[in-house]
């Protein structure tokens, strides 16, 4: 009996983290189809940043930006652009708040 209620406890276990991985796939997915509307440089700047966590300094050296200052305010840019799209468009908001909330 306990053999069978761990078997059943680390099934669970194994389902939770089969879903939760699913949903941020999912939500990974959804934030680069995004991402890839704001156009290369921007694309490139936030995975390096997020995706890759590079620091600005090592952005700066793949990139063909002056100063790591000069990427700071372009990734600033970015994310603004990227939070204005997801404010006016409810629908994609509605999206990305139930594949992170799952």
């Amino acid at each position: 009996m306990q053999r069978e209620t761990k078997y059943d406890r680390e099934q669970e276990s194994q389902e939770t983290d089969v879903s939760h991985f699913m949903s941020a796939r999912e939500a990974r997915s959804q934030v680069m189809t995004i991402v890839e509307q704001l156009g290369d440089a921007c694309k490139k700047i936030l995975v390096l940043f997020y995706y890759e966590n590079l620091s600005m300094k090592e952005i700066l050296e793949k990139t063909d930006y002056e100063t790591e200052q000069v990427v700071r305010n372009k990734k600033y840019k970015c994310l603004k652009q990227l939070e204005q799209m997801i404010v006016t468009d409810t629908q994609l908001a509605e999206n990305l708040q139930s594949i992170l909330h799952e």
